[in-house]
């Protein structure tokens, strides 16, 4: 899928203290750098073409795309590991949680489906004021809205006034195939062709 900018928001809300998934990212990266032979590894994952696996692995390594097991096993990850690193992501989530206020400097006006624009929030206003803004605005356009912090979370404004905020905790399932990685929100606002 390729990003339209020209339909797409174009300013994101940023929390600099907080990565999502930053511990097992940092497990999985540091695992896969010790494996140095990029063919054989491929083949052990099922691939038949080194260089699209290496495109691939870099995507693997930021939970960019979904994992194999096959992968994870090669490169000497297991379970415990990934459950250890998922209770610290975990905790640095709900700690972020609890550290509010947060103060937004962009919302997202949906003006139609695909096509998205910004609505600047002035510097300095915390997020129940910021809330405030937009729903005046969602009401006034009778459009869509949202204050979104990408792999955080998504405050969705609707032109009537209702206010629903959805977190986007970092966590995974994994199947007898893959590591699945849950929605992050980090799509909101975006214009894609495929």
């Amino acid at each position: 899928m390729k990003n339209v900018p020209f339909f797409s928001a174009r300013k994101f809300n940023k929390i600099d203290e907080y990565t999502r998934f930053y511990h097992l990212k940092t497990l999985i990266k540091s695992k896969s750098e010790k494996v140095s032979t990029t063919s054989e590894l491929a083949k052990l994952c099922g691939y038949k073409d080194a260089f699209k696996f290496n495109g691939h692995r870099k995507q693997f390594d930021e939970l960019r795309r979904n994992v194999p097991v096959d992968y994870l096993n090669a490169i000497g990850i297991d379970l415990e590991e990934l459950k250890r690193c998922a209770e610290v992501d975990m905790k640095e989530f709900e700690r972020l949680k609890e550290l509010q206020p947060l103060y937004p400097r962009y919302g997202i006006e949906r003006i139609m489906p695909g096509i998205y624009n910004n609505i600047e929030i002035p510097d300095g206003t915390i997020e129940e004021n910021a809330v405030e803004m937009v729903k005046s605005y969602a009401k006034e356009k009778m459009h869509r809205c949202n204050i979104n912090y990408p792999s955080f979370k998504t405050i969705w404004i609707e032109p009537s006034g209702k206010v629903l905020t959805i977190y986007y905790p970092p966590t995974y399932r994994i199947t007898k195939h893959m590591l699945i990685v849950e929605e992050s929100g980090e799509n909101i606002g975006q214009s894609n062709l495929r």
